[in-house]
This record gives structure tokens, sequence and C-alpha cells, in this order.
């Protein structure tokens, strides 16, 4: 956690979306980082210490499963929540390969940041 606050990464290819989280964590007083993609999140994490990755799970080049698993990989300690538009199956998969929890899109926000305040919670103790 850089100067105190928790680092948290947004990954979604949707702007508005991107850009409607970022807002909102600034709120709760989070560092934000954005990426656009599994690709720009990887590369973020490599390049800066991240406490939390918030991501979509269907996108262009690296999608989210796939960079939840590299992720896990290369940053076993960073915990992943994962959400998605697409239901089904690919939330459980999502569960199944690391995410510490899992949204449906619309995300309720208060939801979210309880979830949130609880990994990073768990992470600093």
């Amino acid at each position: 956690m850089s100067n105190g606050k928790a680092t948290i990464l947004i990954v979604d290819d949707e702007v508005a979306i991107r850009e409607l989280l970022r807002e909102s964590f600034f709120k709760i007083d989070c560092n934000v980082l954005v990426a656009a993609d599994g690709r720009q999140a990887l590369k973020t994490c490599r390049e800066t210490t991240v406490d939390l990755v918030i991501t979509d799970l269907v996108m262009p080049e690296v999608e989210g499963l796939e960079m939840i698993q590299q992720l896990h990989r290369e940053f076993p300690s960073i915990p992943v929540i994962a959400m998605s538009g697409t239901f089904g199956n690919l939330l459980d998969a999502a569960t199944h390969f690391g995410a510490v929890a899992v949204f449906e899109k619309p995300i309720d926000l208060e939801e979210l940041f309880k979830a949130v305040r609880k990994v990073l919670q768990r992470k600093s103790a």
C-alpha cells in the first residue's frame, strides 16, 4: 500500500465501467489504476505494486480467466475480484481459478465496496 492507501487495479474493456469504478474507489480513499484488458493489467502489475485487482472476464487480447491464471502464477499474493455481465459458468470458473469474490454486472457498488474492504483487511492482517 503506497502512501497508506490501497492500490486497486480496475480491468475492463468498457471505458464507462472503468471510469465509474475509478471514480467510485477514489471516493473511498484508494489509489486507483485502470487497464483495458488483461495484457495491460499484467504489465501494470509487473511495474507497480498492486494490492487488489478487480477484473471483467470477457475482454479482447488477454481475457479475464487467462489473466487471473497468469496473475496467480506471477503474483500469488494479489487477490482478484471478478465481474461479468455474461452469466453462467464464467463466474464459477473465475472462483475455480482463484478469484476471492465474483459479481454479476450490473454491480451493486456497496456490495463491491464491502467485498473490497474485507479482502484488503485480510491482506493487511
